[in-house]
């Protein structure tokens, strides 16, 4: 995306961007505070993330209409990033988390000028999915805690759910009452459409009930009341908690682990997540795009590498490419950057304008917009989703889900990608097809032939081979894989949005399959011969 595409985006949709600017900051506003809270940091860390990724990633991004911030598929990175690096001290280990922010957008920056954003399509779907919906299970298990004003005393996710049935009877009815007002307000919206009210942010009204519920309660001013004969406190404690300054806002980096293994990890898992949720995200944004335009994946992994360095050096959590935001967006009129980075810019104002305000927000009612999130991760469709494309999928996806439950997400990855190799290596693909690719053909007259099992790991040549022809101009592509044995379910997903490209570009694309068999009606599922 060139700075001139912008300035004449600028003069043609202005006036529709400032708008759809505006309804995503009034859904943004509580959503950073609430991730950021949920992550172990600052509330203004996540303020400071949507600033940063509206005003800044959206220049010098690659992408149109997405919406950059926080997101809840980073929650469990960060919090585990900032006890393993924080031993004990939060505020040390979020510090420590920034160094390595700082250290993620060098990473990313680079990824993009070397031309490697393509190589977040290949990582198996299954797997990626099954994290998302395990960190939607991890993001449930600790705010209904906070949704019931408990402090848990289990600390892993199986642990907490088993210590939540015993742990009702301690509630705190006024905590919970503003929980559960915000929650059926979020879901009235959710079910019940209709046109002028459901244009009103339902996380916004949520956290405006709140509000309003805090001041009733005097839960702003330390109290303590009685409820069918028992004592229950009620004060600042339960409110979000921020600092009185701009400048008190502003945290800097600590370096001082840099030497060490366990800093190194949680770098590479942060620049491993951030990257590829933003990728997936941006290619998803691009299907709803009423232009059809396409991201620049190589753009955007070096705008959100610029981003997420400025905010490791001010206090800021991690950015990505957030899907629900960007889908608000477009719906609400949204055509160019400008809409992102207008989104930014009213959160500035507000955090310079209002902060006040932000200490009446309660924790609970950001908890009911997070269980809400989290539902949504791991909701039943996508379990009966992978079960309908395989149930070699379904297996890899469970694997995932289960290890990062009951150990840690890198485990859960890791199972799931071995399960997945595992699950071919039975089907007859051989050790040595992961890491080679029996591809011929060339860019000129864009025929290519195949001759190998297309795998994730050694997908990505096809991609760029047929990419190359693509961007020489070639208009009629052929890809021949009636030789390739085992087509697995990311190729296909990848063979796909290859079709989808192509057709943005002006280009057609002629699949020849010979006597491979789909395993299941849906379109991306594993084709082989012995079916």
């Amino acid at each position: 995306m060139e700075f001139r595409s912008i300035q004449k985006d600028w003069k043609k949709y202005a006036k529709t961007d400032v708008l759809s600017g505006f309804v995503v900051f009034l859904i943004a506003l509580p959503l950073c505070v609430g991730i950021s809270v949920a992550s172990g940091a600052p509330p203004t860390a996540g303020l400071l993330a949507g600033i940063v990724g509206g005003v800044i990633a959206s220049i010098f991004g690659g992408s149109f209409v997405t919406i950059n911030g926080p997101a809840a598929g980073l929650i469990v990175i960060i919090i585990d990033s900032i006890e393993g690096l924080g031993h004990g001290d939060s505020m040390l280990g979020f510090k420590r988390t920034l160094a390595a922010m700082v250290i993620v957008g060098v990473f990313q920056f680079f990824t993009g000028v070397f031309r490697k954003g393509f190589l977040g399509k290949i990582f198996p779907s299954s797997v990626v999915h099954g994290m998302m919906a395990s960190i939607g299970l991890i993001i449930i298990s600790k705010q209904l805690f906070v949704l019931i004003g408990v402090s848990p005393i289990a600390k892993a996710p199986w642990e907490l759910y088993l210590e939540f049935p015993s742990r009702i009877l301690d509630l705190n009815p006024e905590i919970f009452l503003i929980g559960l007002v915000a929650i059926g307000i979020l879901l009235f919206f959710q079910f019940i459409k209709i046109p002028y009210l459901n244009k009103i942010p339902a996380p916004l009204l949520a956290v405006i009930a709140g509000v309003a519920l805090v001041e009733y309660f005097n839960i702003n001013v330390s109290s303590k009341y009685n409820f069918f004969g028992k004592e229950y406190l009620a004060d600042t404690h339960y409110l979000v908690q921020i600092p009185s300054s701009m400048k008190e806002a502003i945290i800097f980096p600590d370096f001082s682990s840099v030497g060490t293994f366990v800093f190194w990890f949680h770098t590479l898992m942060i620049y491993f997540i951030a990257s590829l949720e933003s990728l997936l995200s941006a290619s998803a944004v691009d299907k709803i795009d009423p232009l059809r335009r396409s991201t620049n994946m190589d753009q955007e992994l070096i705008g959100k590498g610029l981003a997420n360095m400025l905010l490791g050096f001010i206090g800021g959590l991690p950015i990505i490419a957030e899907i629900v935001r960007s889908k608000a967006n477009i719906e609400n009129g949204a055509k160019s950057v400008w809409s992102n980075f207008f989104h930014g810019s009213f959160l500035l104002l507000f955090l310079l304008l209002f902060p006040a305000i932000l200490k009446l927000i309660p924790m609970s009612a950001l908890a009911a917009i997070l269980i809400l999130i989290g539902f949504r991760l791991a909701a039943p469709k996508e379990f009966i989703k992978h079960y309908k494309t395989g149930k070699e999928q379904l297996i890899v996806f469970l694997t995932t889900i289960v290890f990062t439950i009951f150990i840690d997400l890198l485990v859960g990855i890791l199972a799931g990608v071995a399960v997945k190799m595992l699950i071919q290596l039975i089907s007859g693909v051989k050790w040595k097809d992961y890491w080679t690719l029996n591809i011929s053909g060339d860019e000129k007259n864009g025929i290519w032939k195949i001759s190998s099992p297309i795998l994730f790991l050694n997908s990505f040549k096809m991609y760029d081979s047929v990419q190359k022809s693509i961007d020489n101009g070639n208009k009629n592509i052929v890809i021949d894989m009636s030789e390739a044995k085992y087509i697995d379910h990311t190729s296909m997903e990848i063979i796909d949005s290859i079709k989808e490209d192509a057709m943005k570009s002006g280009a057609k694309i002629a699949l020849k399959w010979g006597n491979l068999k789909a395993t299941s009606e849906e379109v991306t599922s594993v084709k082989r011969l012995d079916v």
